[in-house]
């Protein structure tokens, strides 16, 4: 299904450009555990689209939440390192304490998720990507297993809001600074 997202990403981009009277609002993507899956074959499939020209930057923030992804993704172009020149910042919330990357560590034998641990490394990683770890606010209901945090918990949404309102990453309230520009770590409110 990864072409024909980007198809539908493609045909929304034309429409947006399509003369008349633009929009201009910012466009942004939430990708959820395996929704980061599917996004990663968009982005494959937007980048055959563009057929080895330069990627465009077409969406503002994309948030990467809980996602059952692996954990170098961000460092290979046949993965989500594309993505990088697709949009203005990628900001990737995660959780070691998040019970379903655990479940598809153990019966999918997919380790060293990005949405468990974050990223491997920044090390050639752009500029444009944050890391947001959220195990101390991810407890919800046990059924959730602490994966539905990016929705349910009050912390992290407050924490989203402000990346939408334009707020500069060591400016969010309620975040502490493990890595200035880098990496955060949401604090228990």
């Amino acid at each position: 299904s990864g072409s024909a997202m980007a198809r539908a990403v493609m045909r929304f981009v034309d429409f947006m450009a399509d003369g008349g009277d633009p929009c201009r609002q910012r466009i942004h993507v939430v990708a959820h555990s395996m929704g980061n899956w599917a996004l990663r074959h968009t982005v494959q499939g937007l980048k055959e689209l563009f057929s080895g020209s330069q990627l465009a930057a077409i969406f503002d923030n994309v948030f990467l939440m809980a996602a059952d992804e692996d954990d170098d993704s961000l460092e290979h172009d046949h993965k989500l390192r594309p993505l990088c020149e697709l949009a203005r910042r990628v900001h990737v919330y995660h959780s070691a304490d998040d019970g379903a990357l655990v479940i598809s560590d153990t019966t999918k034998f997919n380790p060293d998720r990005l949405g468990y641990s974050g990223l491997r490394t920044f090390s050639g990683i752009s500029t444009r990507v944050v890391a947001v770890d959220c195990e101390a606010v991810d407890e919800t209901e046990f059924l959730q297993i602490n994966h539905q945090y990016y929705r349910r918990r009050t912390e992290v949404i407050a924490d989203v809001r402000q990346v939408l309102s334009g707020t500069r990453p060591d400016a969010i309230a309620g975040r502490e600074v493990v890595e200035p520009g880098r990496r955060y770590r949401i604090r228990a409110g």
